[in-house]
């Protein structure tokens, strides 16, 4: 059956981090059932970019070193530059996700706590 559900995630985050959601998204569409098309992955929260990156430690000091230079003066065009949200291809009930990619939460906000994640999930349900 073809249609769309909501899903809301709260996230631990300890401020200034990386936080890997790939299992937290394939997680909720098995749940959910979804076996074609698309999730949508948002965070609401100021200061909390959702991205598809290589989780590997050399490449998050990359991103790290370059967000650095953008953070607190440039916050938006860090926001800009990253975007807010991903959308990733559901097939045969798996992520479409590409060699070695991964959902990632980036939290340039220092503060700890929850950060909300939004799942839209989109297709064909079983």
């Amino acid at each position: 059956m073809f249609g769309f559900k909501l899903v809301k995630r709260d996230v631990e985050s300890s401020g200034y981090t990386a936080i890997d959601l790939t299992n937290l998204v394939e997680e909720v569409v098995d749940s959910c059932g979804l076996k074609e098309g698309i999730v949508t992955v948002y965070s609401p929260e100021r200061h909390v970019i959702v991205t598809l990156i290589e989780y590997e430690p050399n490449l998050l000091k990359d991103l790290e070193d370059f967000m650095k230079k953008f953070t607190n003066r440039y916050e938006p065009v860090l926001e800009a530059l990253l975007g807010k949200s991903v959308v990733v291809p559901v097939v045969d009930g798996s992520l479409d996700l590409g060699s070695f990619k991964n959902i990632v939460l980036v939290d340039v906000s220092y503060k700890s706590g929850i950060k909300r994640v939004y799942l839209g999930l989109e297709g064909v349900f079983s």
